[in-house]
C-alpha cells in the first residue's frame, strides 16, 4: 500500500532521514498506483537487493533506501507502465540491514509506501576486504564514492576477485574470475554501461595468452559478451569507437593488437621492430596501455625495457620514448628517472604522471612512488615537478598506477604492496586503504555512481 505525502518529492527526500532510517508519512493508507511491494536478495551477488511490485497505473517512481545512520539514497526515477517492474538497489555492503520505500508520482503529488527492511547476504568466502587506515572526508576528492579494483586473493578455486568498495572500505559488489585465469586491468567500458573484466590465461594456463578473453559484465552479474583476445597477458584498453587494444604476447616479443568493431584484428605496432630500430635486443613485456583520445595516441609502457613508447594510433609510428631505451628523452634532474614504471598517463595539464620505483639497489632504496614531469619538446627533457611517497617505506615489486583526481589530489595504487593512498598536492595523505588478504592489486578506477552499469 502507498501513503500520501502532501510535500514535493525533493522535500520528501530532504526530510527522509529520522534517526538514521527512512521516515514514513503520518497519513492513513490509501489505494495508490502500486501494490504487492516486496524485496529479495540476489542469489548470485548477495549485496544486490531487488525491489518488486505490481504497477496498477502509469507513474514515475523510484526506491528510496538507507543504511542505519547514513543519508538516504535513491534509485534513478523511472517511468513505469502497468505491469510488474523492479528496481535494483546498488552500493549496499554485504550483511547489512537496509530500509526501503517506494516513491511514486502520478502527476498529482508524490506518494510512498510503508517502510520495509531487508538484510543483504553474506560476503562470499575469499573476497578480500579492505581496511581503512586514514580517512579525511573534508580533504579527499568528492567526485567519487566507490573504487573498482581486482585483487589476487590467493584462493585455489577463485584466485582473482573484481570488487567495488566504498570510501568506508565496505565491499558492495564482488565478481569472481574463473579458476586459473588472472584479472589485472578491469575497467569501465567507454560507454559507461558495463565493466570490462579480463580473464587472461597467460598467468594461469601458461599458454602465452592463447585463451585469454575479456568479459563484458553488468552489475547484475550478466556476462553480456565474451571477447577473445589472443596473447593478452597484461594491459588492454577500449577505444571510443568500441575497438579493443591490448598487448599481445608472442613468446619473447609483443605486439599492439587492435580488435576493430568489424571483428578484424590489426597489428598496429611490433616491439621487435622497435628494438631493431633503436639498437636494443631484449624481451618485450608491457604493463600499461593508455589511450589519449584528444591526440589519438597510445602510451605503451614496458617494464622489461624500463621505457614508455608513445605510438600514433593511426599509423603505428613511434613518436617519442621516455625511459632508458636509446633515443629516449632526458630526465631533469637525472636522478628523477623512473624504474619499473606503471600506470603511465598524461594529465589534463599535459604533464606525465607515473607510478614507479626509485632507482635504488636495495628494497629500502627502491620505494614505490609517484613522479610527475613537465615536457619540454625543444630539449626533449622530462623535468620532475612533483613527487609523492619518497621516504614512506612502501615497496611494491609489481603493478601500480596514479590517478590525478578532479580536485587536484592524486590517487596512488601501489600494486603488490596492496595499498591505495589519496594525497593532496602538498603530500598530505587523506585516504589510505589496504586489504586483509591478497597480493596482486590490479587496475583501480574511481566511480562516482553505479547505476549506469545496470543493463
Amino acid at each position: 500500500m502507498l501513503r500520501s505525502c502532501p510535500v514535493p518529492i525533493l522535500a520528501l527526500v530532504a526530510a527522509a532521514l529520522v534517526g538514521g532510517v527512512l521516515a514514513g508519512c503520518p497519513e492513513d493508507e490509501f489505494e495508490g498506483p502500486v501494490t504487492g511491494i516486496y524485496a529479495e536478495v540476489d542469489d548470485t551477488i548477495a549485496s544486490l537487493v531487488t525491489v518488486r511490485w505490481e504497477q496498477l497505473e502509469a507513474a514515475t517512481g523510484y526506491v528510496q533506501y538507507a543504511i542505519d545512520g547514513e543519508d538516504p539514497r535513491q534509485t534513478p526515477a523511472t517511468a513505469h507502465e502497468p505491469g510488474y517492474p523492479n528496481q535494483i538497489l546498488l552500493g549496499l555492503p554485504y550483511d547489512t540491514d537496509v530500509t526501503y520505500s517506494l516513491v511514486m508520482d502520478t502527476g498529482g503529488g508524490s506518494v510512498h509506501s510503508e517502510i520495509q527492511t531487508i538484510r543483504t547476504g553474506e560476503i562470499p568466502p575469499g573476497v578480500p576486504q579492505p581496511e581503512v587506515l586514514v580517512a579525511d572526508p573534508d580533504a579527499w576528492d568528492p567526485s567519487f564514492e566507490f573504487l573498482l579494483a581486482s585483487l589476487d586473493a590467493g584462493d585455489v578455486t577463485v584466485r582473482f576477485w573484481t570488487h567495488i568498495f566504498d570510501r568506508q572500505g565496505r565491499v558492495v559488489w564482488a565478481f569472481p574470475t574463473e579458476p586459473i585465469r588472472s584479472t589485472l586491468h578491469t575497467q569501465p567500458a567507454v560507454d559507461g554501461r558495463s565493466l570490462l573484466i579480463d580473464a587472461n590465461s597467460y598467468w594461469g594456463l601458461f599458454d602465452d595468452g592463447a585463451a585469454s578473453v575479456i568479459n563484458r559484465v553488468t552489475l547484475d552479474g550478466t556476462v553480456q559478451e565474451v571477447i577473445e583476445t589472443p596473447g593478452l597477458h597484461h594491459p588492454f584498453t577500449e577505444l571510443p569507437d568500441g575497438s579493443l587494444a591490448w598487448g599481445a604476447s608472442d613468446d619473447l616479443n609483443e605486439t599492439l593488437d587492435v580488435l576493430r568493431p568489424d571483428g578484424t584484428i590489426e597489428t598496429l605496432w611490433d616491439c621487435a621492430d622497435f628494438q631493431e630500430d633503436v639498437g636494443l635486443s631484449s624481451w618485450c613485456s608491457s604493463n600499461t596501455l593508455w589511450f589519449d583520445e584528444a591526440a589519438n595516441r597510445f602510451l605503451f609502457s614496458f617494464f622489461s625495457l624500463e621505457t614508455v613508447v608513445e605510438i600514433d594510433a593511426a599509423s603505428g609510428a613511434v613518436t617519442r620514448t621516455f625511459g632508458k631505451a636509446p633515443g629516449s628523452w632526458a630526465f631533469d634532474p637525472p636522478e628523477s628517472s623512473f624504474r619499473w614504471q606503471h600506470g603511465t598517463v598524461f594529465t589534463d595539464e599535459g604533464t606525465l604522471l607515473v607510478s614507479c620505483r626509485l632507482d635504488g639497489e636495495t628494497v629500502e632504496e627502491s620505494e614505490t612512488v609517484v613522479r610527475e614531469y613537465s615536457l619540454d619538446p625543444g630539449s626533449e627533457t622530462l623535468s620532475q615537478i612533483w613527487s609523492f611517497g619518497v621516504g614512506d617505506g612502501i615497496y611494491g615489486d609489481m603493478m601500480g598506477e596514479a590517478h590525478r583526481l578532479p580536485n587536484g589530489n592524486t590517487l596512488h595504487n601501489t600494486g603488490t604492496a596492496v595499498r591505495v593512498r589519496e594525497t593532496t598536492p602538498d603530500g598530505t595523505v587523506v585516504w589510505d586503504i589496504t586489504w586483509d588478504r591478497g597480493s596482486f592489486l590490479g587496475r583501480t578506477t574511481p566511480l562516482e555512481e553505479l547505476y549506469a552499469f545496470l543493463p
